[in-house]
């Protein structure tokens, strides 16, 4: 519920029960000024009724208490916290519903509000069925035209929800607040690799820069000693072409030689072997020379 629509809602209850107030203080003094007329009382009577009707079914916890603080009407909403109903509750005190140290507590707050006249807003915690609520209780004398206080009203706002949200945001808001305070660490921690790795950067960048102007000064030295071992080259190798002519030249002239030398040592090798079977011819004919002198020689 907004600040605005609370506000109005409790104007609006506000007029309500100063109208009923009013009409329940009528009803008393009719009541104690003039006994004969019961017509205009039970008239009054009717629309009193009335109006703790359209109070009651009201769904706001709300109730009014005499200067004594006793219950002189609530609603239905608010007798049902109780297990009772409106009527019910209508002169009894807090002494018949809450504990002594509670019921301490309530009177003080209720009784100052009555003497200094003065609206009292503060957040409570009560149990209802079993169950824990938070409410905002607002705390109003109820003051007639003669300026006498009639007693006191209340109202209360069932804002466990809103505060339950309240505390998930509060610890939301925590969690991102370390959360953020974490990232900021990491931010910074980066930042100083980031500038550590920026400064590297550079020392590698300056290492390059002389790196790559040595190899540059060494890829022109390269590139002059292959022009010249290109020129060296081109010069050795018509040198080698003359070396080559010159060489298939020779061993032309060698190989000439050698099937020259071939064919005569073939043609003395032939020579030689008749030769040889001219000599065993030779060596043949004087063994049987030599067998013809031995017999000759034996007959003898």
């Amino acid at each position: 519920m907004t600040e605005t629509g609370s506000s109005v809602q409790f104007k609006a209850v506000q007029d309500l029960m100063h109208e009923m107030v009013a009409m329940w203080q009528r009803v008393k003094d009719l009541e104690e000024a003039d006994r004969d007329n019961r017509q205009e009382i039970e008239a009054l009577r009717v629309t009193d009724a009335r109006l703790r009707c359209v109070v009651e079914k009201l769904p706001l916890r709300f109730f009014f208490k005499d200067s004594g603080l006793n219950y002189v009407l609530c609603s239905e909403t608010y007798a049902h916290d109780w297990d009772m109903k409106p009527g019910e509750l209508s002169g009894k005190s807090d002494r018949d519903l809450f504990s002594a140290d509670v019921v301490e507590k309530l009177a003080a707050v209720e009784f100052e509000v009555i003497q200094t006249g003065k609206m009292e807003i503060a957040e409570e915690d009560r149990l209802v069925a079993g169950r824990e609520i938070t409410v905002l209780a607002i705390r109003k004398p109820i003051i007639n035209g003669t300026g006498s206080t009639l007693g006191l009203l209340g109202v209360l706002w069932d804002i466990t929800e809103d505060k339950r949200l309240k505390v998930n945001q509060e610890r939301r808001i925590h969690e991102l607040e370390g959360a953020l305070s974490e990232r900021v660490g990491e931010v910074g921690s980066l930042r100083s690799e980031l500038e550590k790795s920026s400064a590297e950067h550079r020392q590698k960048e300056g290492e390059f820069s002389r790196l790559n102007a040595e190899l540059e000064a060494g890829i022109t030295t390269l590139r002059e000693e292959i022009r010249s071992t290109t020129a060296d080259f081109g010069q050795r190798e018509e040198e080698l072409k003359r070396l080559r002519t010159g060489l298939e030249t020779d061993l032309h002239t060698r190989r000439e030689e050698i099937h020259r030398l071939r064919n005569e040592l073939q043609k003395e090798m032939f020579e030689r072997g008749q030769a040889l079977e001219a000599l065993k011819k030779s060596v043949a004919h004087s063994q049987e020379l030599l067998e013809s002198v031995q017999k000759i020689a034996g007959a003898q």
